[in-house]
């Protein structure tokens, strides 16, 4: 009958055709919530139900799971991070910060460092920042400008001939001959 299989099949005396033994079912598995089936069943077989995968932290879902189908994952890309489980997606760090060597498995405050004095990212999703060219610094503007708005030229009478510098240095006055 539905929603069962048989697990033994009736047996007839061949002399007689007499039943000798009965037919026996049984009544099909249900798979949890938790589950799906990922052998189906049959006439004479039953179901077979396994866990769903789970998308642990630093990982994202990109296939959800169905009644006979499991769940996909993929490890979130550079410049991402998820610290949750089964989640649809990764996250970005934002403009201004990058993806350190901390896992993606962190949170945001773990797993993106807002760039250094001298330094700058315009762009979300990266793994390092950019440098201030020689001639200019940065100290407090925001990091997630661009080059033109993060990094600030030296002014008059200042000069800085090395990158990612947090100051220009004054021009020295000539001495007398």
């Amino acid at each position: 009958s539905a929603g069962q299989y048989e697990v033994q099949a009736a047996l007839r005396d061949p002399s007689t055709d007499q039943i000798v033994r009965a037919r026996v079912c049984a009544d099909l598995t249900t798979c949890k919530p938790s589950e799906y089936a990922s052998q189906l069943e049959t006439a004479t077989s039953d179901r077979v139900c396994h866990d769903v995968l789970t998308c642990t932290a630093g990982r994202y879902q990109t296939t959800a799971p169905t009644a006979s189908s499991n769940r996909a994952c993929a490890d979130c890309g550079g410049g991402h991070f998820q610290p949750q489980e089964n989640a649809a997606s990764c996250t970005a760090c934002a403009a201004g910060k990058y993806r350190n060597g901390a896992a993606a498995t962190a949170a945001e405050p773990t797993a993106c460092t807002a760039c250094e004095t001298g330094r700058f990212q315009p762009a979300t999703a990266q793994l390092v920042c950019r440098k201030c060219f020689a001639g200019t610094y940065r100290n407090a503007s925001p990091a997630s400008g661009n080059r033109a708005s993060a990094c600030t030229a030296c002014g008059s009478g200042t000069y800085q001939n090395l990158q990612e510098q947090t100051a220009c240095v004054a021009c020295a006055a000539c001495m007398p001959w």
